[in-house]
C-alpha cells in the first residue's frame, strides 16, 4: 500500500484480454460456465488461447493488484478463524468441525468446511489510478464539490440542489474544516441494521 505502481496500467495481448473480457463477463456466473465457454472457443479457435479459470483469475490479480483474502469460516456463519479464532478446530460456538470430517478421515487432509473471501480496499483504490479513465473518474468528487461549494456561496451557505452524497451537511462541514482534503479519497459504508446518525 506505501509503495503503489506508478506506471499506467498496460493492455494485455490480444489473446490475454479475450480471455480476461471473458472472466470479467461472467463474473456473476459459475467457473463452470467460464470453463464451458473457454472449451467452446478453444475448439472453434485452437490457434487462440484462453487462459484456464485460475490462469486468469491470477492474470487479473497480477495487472489490478487487487487479490482475495481467503479465511476459513463456520458452516453455520458463527465466526471467521481469524484474529483469536484462527487456530480452532471447531467453532466455540456451535462446535462444527472447521474441517471436513470425511476428507480428513480418508486423506488426512484439510478442507475447509466453509470459506469467505475479503477483497481489500487499499488496492482497489490504488487499481483506479492505473488507468487514465479511472484517474479521471475519481476526480468526480473534488469536481463536484467545488461546484456545490461555489454555489452554496452564492446561495447564503445553502445548498438548494440535493443531487449526490456529497451535498449533505455532514460533508461539506468536513471539507470546509479541511478535514477531507482535495486528493483525499471519501468512502461511504452502509451496513445492514446499523444506525448511523441518532434522530434529535
Amino acid at each position: 500500500l506505501r509503495n503503489p505502481p506508478q506506471s499506467e496500467l498496460q493492455v494485455p495481448s490480444p489473446d490475454n484480454l479475450l480471455s480476461i473480457e471473458l472472466y470479467l463477463g461472467l463474473s456473476t456466473a459459475s467457473q463452470e460456465a467460464y470453463s464451458n465457454v473457454q472449451k467452446a472457443i478453444r475448439r472453434r479457435h485452437p490457434e487462440n488461447p484462453v487462459m484456464s479459470y485460475n490462469q486468469v483469475k491470477r492474470e487479473v490479480a497480477k495487472l489490478s493488484g487487487v487479490a482475495p483474502i481467503m479465511n476459513h469460516m463456520c458452516p453455520n456463519s458463527c465466526i471467521a478463524y481469524t484474529g483469536p479464532f484462527s487456530d480452532l478446530e471447531s467453532c466455540p460456538y456451535c462446535n462444527e468441525p472447521r474441517y471436513d470430517p470425511i476428507v480428513l478421515q480418508i486423506s488426512n487432509k484439510r478442507v475447509a468446511r466453509q470459506e469467505f473471501y475479503t477483497i481489500p480496499i487499499g488496492p482497489q483504490l490504488q487499481a483506479l489510478r492505473r488507468s487514465k479513465q479511472g484517474a479521471q473518474g475519481i476526480r468526480y468528487r473534488t469536481r463536484h464539490t467545488q461546484e456545490i461549494l461555489e454555489k452554496a456561496q452564492r446561495n447564503h451557505n445553502q445548498v438548494d440542489c440535493w443531487d449526490d452524497i456529497l451535498s449533505g451537511q455532514d460533508y461539506l462541514d468536513a471539507v470546509r474544516q479541511g478535514n477531507i482534503g482535495t486528493n483525499d479519497m471519501v468512502l461511504m459504508l452502509s451496513v445492514d441494521g446499523a444506525k448511523l446518525y441518532t434522530l434529535k
